[in-house]
């Protein structure tokens, strides 16, 4: 190339150069805070930016499900993750979807970016746990203590929270077990009163268990099996 300067004396001098340079499209930045992946039934968290658009100008969609301009937050700690939107996929676990931005910039010229692509996976299934354990022994006076069947989801990116609404207690009883059954995520009166009279080496019995989700689906979790020590 030649750039071409004027110099004080009015003439005019050409100064060849050589350059190279590189044509790279332009795209918007899409992250599933804190994810890899999109899980299906819940709100994740997207945080986007696209250049030379205003963040109250961007325009999200996708092929897989619903996209809101929402933060969204953490129900434990109330804290909100990163970014202003949230996607709730309703394709099938496996699939992948795209998301896509749009937007206006200052002189109203509109945009829109290339997709990117997120994989659609379920979240995991909570185990169910009773005075924390859910096999292997428990101390009679934990299990004393304790009056709640929990749904514990472990190490996973969100915090959701899965409530029991049922479950069954198995006690030792002269002719075998005896079943009582609980309508919650609390043990009854009589449930508390047959595990305050079993003794050391028996065999407690928790299944049946049924929780809600996030979505609000009831899911069945593994059983609890413990030894009171």
């Amino acid at each position: 190339g030649i750039i071409s300067l004027i110099s004080p004396d009015g003439t005019k001098r050409e100064i060849p150069f050589n350059s190279e340079y590189q044509v790279v499209e332009s795209s918007a930045n899409v992250s599933a805070s804190g994810v890899n992946v999109l899980y299906r039934e819940i709100d994740n968290p997207l945080d986007v930016s696209a250049p030379g658009i205003r963040p109250d100008r961007i325009k999200v969609r996708s092929t897989g499900g619903p996209v809101l301009k929402k933060k969204v937050q953490n129900p434990r700690t109330k804290e909100y993750f990163p970014g202003e939107f949230s996607i709730m996929p309703t394709a099938e676990a496996g699939s992948i979807i795209d998301v896509i931005v749009s937007g206006e910039d200052e002189n109203g010229r509109s945009t829109s970016y290339p997709a990117k692509k997120f994989k659609v996976k379920n979240y995991p299934t909570p185990v169910a746990e009773f005075g924390g354990k859910s096999s292997g022994k428990i101390a009679k006076g934990t299990a004393s203590i304790s009056d709640n069947v929990f749904a514990v989801l472990k190490d996973f990116d969100f915090d959701l929270q899965f409530r029991v609404v049922s479950f069954t207690m198995s006690f030792p009883a002269a002719l075998g077990s005896a079943n009582l059954s609980s309508n919650s995520a609390k043990l009854t009166p009589d449930q508390k009163t047959a595990l305050g009279r079993m003794v050391r080496g028996q065999r407690l019995i928790i299944d049946d268990i049924s929780a809600r989700s996030p979505a609000g689906r009831i899911i069945v979790l593994n059983a609890i099996i413990l030894t009171i020590d």
